[in-house]
């Protein structure tokens, strides 16, 4: 009797494991931003290497390139870490510095200038044009601007200290062009002084009204001033750089409301 066969038996399949594919997809998204940040970074370090800042925001802006870091780079130079600070000069108001305004006022304009040139006071009477006058002390101090040549200098204080400045000031800012010694000798005269009073000042205290210029000179050469016209708000200089003369009358309304001269602070 032959053996009774018994039926094959089918392999078990095994069940299929499910294979997590969102945190698959998470860790491949991760290892791409690593890469994309490995060659902005690379990138960058090129551009910076290769002095890419751009000069002015507007070029910066256009030339946005998509990695931050490359933007970043080209845009540091406005940072407000970056921005130039601004001169400040201890200048004070002297006893012989002719002021007019209001002595008492939270602001002062210094002007560092020589009466006898015509560009200096044109220059000077259209930057204060717009500065409000009663809520300001404007100062001048004398600032030749030819080396050594103080008579200028030495007259102004004659007429501040023998009573005829108004009208000695008033001749000047009425006169065009440069004033020679003679037309300024004139020009005291023409205020009050009689020529033999003149020579006699001049003559006998030469060396004191020489001695009363020292200090403003001596202050504007360690600075290293331009020549003149220089202009000062609360000390802060208007360099052409960083603060502009044009904008005098910007920088003092924002000292006299209080702000940074800048308005950036």
């Amino acid at each position: 009797m032959a053996a009774r066969r018994m039926p094959a038996r089918r392999p078990r399949q095994r069940r299929a494991t499910p294979v997590p594919l969102l945190p698959m997809a998470a860790a491949g998204l991760l290892i791409l931003a690593a890469l994309q940040v490995g060659a902005w970074w690379h990138s960058a370090q090129v551009a910076t290497r290769g002095g890419g800042a751009t000069a002015t925001p507007a070029a910066a802006k256009a030339a946005l390139s998509g990695n931050p870091f490359v933007d970043m780079a080209r845009m540091r130079p406005f940072h407000h870490a970056d921005t130039p600070t601004p001169t400040r000069l201890y200048a004070p108001p002297l006893p012989q510095n002719v002021q007019f305004g209001n002595d008492r006022a939270t602001v002062t304009v210094t002007v560092l200038t020589d009466p006898s040139c015509g560009v200096c006071r044109r220059t000077v009477q259209g930057l204060l044009a717009n500065v409000p006058q009663g809520r300001v002390r404007t100062v001048y101090k004398f600032w030749p601007r030819e080396a050594g040549h103080t008579s200028p200098g030495m007259m102004m204080e004659i007429a501040r200290q023998y009573g005829v400045l108004p009208t000695f000031w008033r001749q000047l800012r009425g006169t065009d062009g440069d004033i020679s010694d003679v037309d300024m000798l004139g020009l005291l005269a023409d205020s009050g002084l009689a020529p033999d009073r003149l020579r006699k000042i001049l003559t006998d205290e030469g060396d004191r009204l020489a001695a009363q210029l020292s200090p403003d000179i001596e202050m504007a050469r360690k600075a290293n001033l331009p020549a003149p016209p220089v202009l000062l708000v609360d000390g802060y200089l208007l360099d052409g750089m960083v603060l502009q003369p044009a904008q005098l009358a910007t920088y003092v309304q924002r000292r006299l409301d209080g702000e940074a001269i800048t308005g950036g602070e």
